[in-house]
């Protein structure tokens, strides 16, 4: 125990119809789906309380990895940020979440082929995209934790501009390098879930999934 690093966190959050849903289907990005906690238990670190910023799980990898003098692979894309974890501070970062709109089962690639939901947030705002209306949303998460109101479109023009800023180098940036045994693992892996779920589906399941 002297010498282990403990992370505690959640792969998603829970509906109790603060928006009218219940349960956790990946169908929308409101924070009570996406906002999860992390607790971290360092040897040399006690009680230390990280500032209230978005950490991205997309971090949590590279910063475990460095904690213990891990290179990092070449196709993570988070980044490590032990160094200012380490001193009990976070910079000032946004967190981008996407899914599919209405998705309510990932594992059935259907599902998969809807148009894409996308939130930025950072502290204190949050823009929501939806990619199915070209449309945009943004909350004050100060004042409407609940995100119940969104702002007017006039409202804070820089903030706004800044998110949408994000969310465009997130869906412009070029896609990741990726090991070709990890896909096929991954592939064979939503096979098997595919057929534990649909054991008595009619149609093949070989055909839903796409290796390249």
């Amino acid at each position: 125990w002297d010498d282990t690093v403990f992370a505690v966190t959640g792969d998603h959050g829970e509906e109790f119809l603060e928006h009218g849903r219940r349960f956790h289907a990946p169908e929308d990005l409101a924070d009570e789906l996406i906002h999860v906690p992390l607790l971290l238990r360092v040897p040399g670190m006690n009680g230390t309380i990280l500032p209230n910023e978005p950490f991205s799980l997309i971090h949590l990898a590279p910063t475990l990895l460095d904690v213990l003098d891990v290179p990092s692979p070449t196709t993570f894309r988070g980044a490590s940020y032990w160094q200012d974890i380490s001193k009990g501070q976070l910079p000032k970062l946004t967190a981008v979440t996407e899914c599919i709109e209405g998705c309510n089962n990932p594992l059935q690639r259907s599902n998969r082929l809807g148009q894409r939901l996308l939130s930025v947030r950072d502290a204190s705002y949050k823009v929501l995209v939806r990619f199915g209306n070209s449309t945009d949303i943004m909350f004050d998460l100060k004042n409407d934790p609940g995100e119940y109101c969104p702002l007017p479109r006039d409202a804070k023009p820089a903030e706004r501009a800044q998110l949408l800023r994000v969310a465009r180098e997130h869906v412009t940036s070029p896609p990741q390098a990726s090991d070709p045994e990890f896909r096929l693992r991954a592939c064979l892996r939503e096979f098997c879930q595919q057929l534990s779920f649909r054991r008595n589906a009619a149609e093949p399941l070989l055909g839903e999934i796409e290796v390249h």
